[in-house]
């Protein structure tokens, strides 16, 4: 009987579809060669055949499959090429549920302690927040790569902690993607830096502090400059608007205000529980920022506009 034999008949033994160990299995990959070695004395031997036969098969039992594993291994001519494993779908639930229990526990756990340092009162859990899809791809520090599934991010964010920071490869992938315009916000210029090293015609700008936002605005208007009209509010002559939230609560949008829409001074832009959210500017408006069942709190941004 020949090795591969003896390893298909030790696997049939084991193999039930529903109880296992053994599950499902395959023998579909079989490689031919030959080889001419040659003597201690230099000379070139007759060709030596040689053949191979590769099985596949997937337990249900670790205790069964790491003694077929070391049956296995004592057949002459047998190696085992690789052992991986993965969850059931039923495991998998399973497990994803009791993390996120764990998970909500422990964030109302330490958020009790520091309520209570500041002489509040208990801490109750109102709602979760999961990462959302987003409208502009975002590109990751772990990968390189764009994402835009909010469902990627709780895994990417939590790799980011312990992987390094691939800023190179994200420059690249931006390249790749038609980017060519890099804003650094934050003190020193050492990204912009990279930028303009890294990716041709890159055009870039830092911005360190308030008082540089004007810079910004000319830079992103590309020259073109803009003739006010009537100057509202401070120095920063921006024909950008912020809608804030006017109290805390869950922020439910208007159907009806769609981006792109004009809107007039006083409109309504949606609600946070009873509170009406009104523009306080008249313009176009360009975005919302907070989502539709987001919980908001006051003075946070709704949407933006530009009145020009």
């Amino acid at each position: 009987m020949t090795a591969s034999d003896t390893l298909r008949v030790t696997i049939e033994a084991l193999f039930d579809k529903v109880k296992g160990p053994v599950t499902w299995w395959t023998s579909d990959s079989v490689r031919v060669w030959s080889e001419r070695p040659w003597n201690n004395e230099g000379k070139q031997l007759p060709l030596v055949y040689h053949s191979a036969v590769e099985f596949s098969a997937k337990f249900s039992d670790f205790d069964a499959l790491s003694r077929w594993v070391e049956s296995a291994a004592a057949v002459e001519h047998v190696s085992v090429g690789s052992i991986s494993w993965d969850l059931t779908d039923a495991t998998r639930t399973s497990a994803t549920t009791e993390v996120r229990s764990r998970a909500v526990k422990d964030a109302v756990a330490k958020a009790s302690v520091f309520a209570q340092s500041i002489g509040l009162g208990s801490v109750k859990a109102i709602a979760l927040a999961d990462p959302r899809d987003t409208e502009v791809p975002v590109i990751s520090n772990v990968d390189s790569l764009a994402h835009n599934t909010g469902l990627e991010w709780s895994s990417l964010l939590s790799a980011q902690l312990s992987s390094p920071v691939r800023w190179k490869h994200c420059l690249l992938t931006m390249a790749e993607l038609g980017v060519r315009d890099f804003v650094e916000l934050g003190p020193g210029g050492v990204l912009t830096g990279m930028a303009k090293r890294t990716v041709d015609g890159a055009r870039t700008i830092s911005v360190a502090t308030p008082e540089e936002l004007d810079k910004l605005l000319e830079w992103l208007d590309t020259g073109t400059p803009r003739v006010a009209t009537q100057h509202e509010g401070e120095h920063l002559f921006a024909v950008e608007r912020l809608v804030v939230s006017p109290a805390a609560g869950v922020f439910v949008p208007l159907g009806e205000v769609h981006d792109g829409t004009h809107i007039a001074v006083g409109t309504v832009l949606g609600h946070v529980g009873e509170a009406e959210v009104r523009s306080p500017f008249a313009g176009v408006l360009q975005s919302y920022i907070a989502v539709d069942g987001e919980r908001v709190t006051p003075r946070q941004p709704i949407a933006w506009l530009r009145t020009v």
